[in-house]
């Protein structure tokens, strides 16, 4: 029975067969469990992607022992590259397109990358590797931001939703509930997965969700539309990268910018949380969180850039100076509370300005910039004086 999400109120039909005739079996696809009793799932996971690509060379290693031997760092291997699922798929289709197409060492870094881009989804790759006629991989793969919009073509043979990626997606999440499409637009705001108390703050913070959070998440990891984290400690969901593309474009205007506002403010409080721990018994376990969530804190910053949201972005930033610094990332931390205090918004002489500049001074200092970190520190304090901040007349 293929497919079988679209007839899922027919599940109870199955079990009246398999009590009726106990010798059958039935092998079932679909993107949804059928909740019987005896039922067993099987994931289909993506395809085997090689190692990252890391400055244009392959960390590579074989798919059978990568447990026990451990990367390596080498130029690019073709025989190695091409033992990966993802790879073999990529190949074999580019060249039903275009029967001369090889992988070379001067594409495969592109071929690799756009397989993990593709987060290793069969379609997605089928899709792609179809426009070598007119793309070759590297071309290709600098117009992979858009995802969506360039994997299109698929086979007239197939049905209209597997002709494109952008229908693929669309035929899941016309299946769901409104309070599991309300969900699944809203988890999309998440850069690199949320925790199970981000998804509470953000995505139901006035009680507007239309489903019980639990349920919501249940759901669309069952649909393969959420994916739940392996060991953590706590429950962490994440979306495949070309998912949640879809989610963002199913987000009205409004809805995303009341979204994007709620995900700042839920990461400016968690940074002015772990920041009161730096000198703390807990400080490890707290850098640890910020690792994790370091791509959200990045996309927060990004937007209250673009939107002007100067308070929140300089209370975010200056709460977590510390860490950047200590993970090295002083050039990048820099760059982001020069645009901060650049702001109109943030010209204000209040305790987070005066805060946001002694980090930026700090931050100057440890990059050898040193006239830059006298103007900053020397401003911070006349600021820090005025609004009597002791933290930063301090730093």
């Amino acid at each position: 029975l293929d497919n079988f999400e679209q007839v899922l109120a027919a599940a109870p039909r199955v079990a009246e067969l398999l009590a009726a005739a106990p010798r059958l079996k039935v092998l079932v696809t679909s993107r949804a469990a059928l909740r019987l009793q005896g039922e067993h799932e099987f994931q289909v996971p993506p395809l085997a992607l090689p190692p990252k690509v890391e400055s244009g060379k392959l960390r590579v290693e074989s798919p059978t022992t990568a447990d026990s031997s451990g990367p390596s760092t080498l130029n690019p291997q073709l025989s190695t590259l091409t033992q990966y699922a993802a790879v073999q798929l990529f190949i074999q289709r580019a060249r039903a397109v275009r029967g001369d197409f090889v992988v070379t060492n001067e594409n495969a870094p592109a071929v690799a990358e756009i397989c993990h881009r593709l987060d290793g989804l069969p379609l997605a790759i089928e899709l792609a590797a179809a426009r070598i006629r007119l793309l070759p991989p590297q071309a290709m793969l600098a117009r992979l931001e858009s995802r969506l919009k360039l994997l299109t073509g698929g086979g007239r043979d197939l049905p209209a939703r597997q002709q494109t990626l952008r229908g693929t997606i669309a035929w899941s999440y016309d299946l769901l509930e409104e309070g599991e499409k309300r969900l699944f637009r809203r988890l999309a705001v998440f850069v690199g997965g949320c925790t199970l108390e981000a998804a509470g703050a953000v995505c139901d913070a006035d009680g507007d969700l239309g489903a019980d959070l639990l349920d919501g998440l249940e759901s669309l990891i069952g649909k393969s539309l959420l994916r739940q984290e392996e060991g953590a400690d706590e429950p962490r969901f994440w979306m495949l990268e070309t998912i949640r593309e879809y989610g963002r474009e199913c987000l009205a205007a409004e809805e995303e910018a009341d979204l994007a506002r709620r995900h700042l403010r839920y990461y400016v409080a968690l940074a002015e949380e772990a920041e009161a721990e730096w000198a703390g018994a807990r400080q490890l376990a707290w850098f640890r969180r910020l690792d994790r969530e370091l791509d959200n804190a990045r996309a927060a910053l990004a937007w209250a850039v673009e939107k002007g949201a100067a308070l929140d972005g300089l209370r975010l930033a200056g709460a977590l100076w510390w860490f950047w610094r200590t993970r090295s990332y002083d050039a990048e931390a820099l760059g982001r509370l020069t645009e901060l205090l650049a702001l109109p918004e943030a010209r204000a002489r209040t305790a987070a300005r005066a805060k946001a500049m002694a980090a930026a001074g700090l931050l100057a200092f440890f990059l050898d910039d040193f006239a830059a970190a006298r103007s900053l520190s020397e401003e911070s304090l006349a600021i820090g004086r005025e609004v009597d901040e002791p933290l930063s007349i301090a730093m």
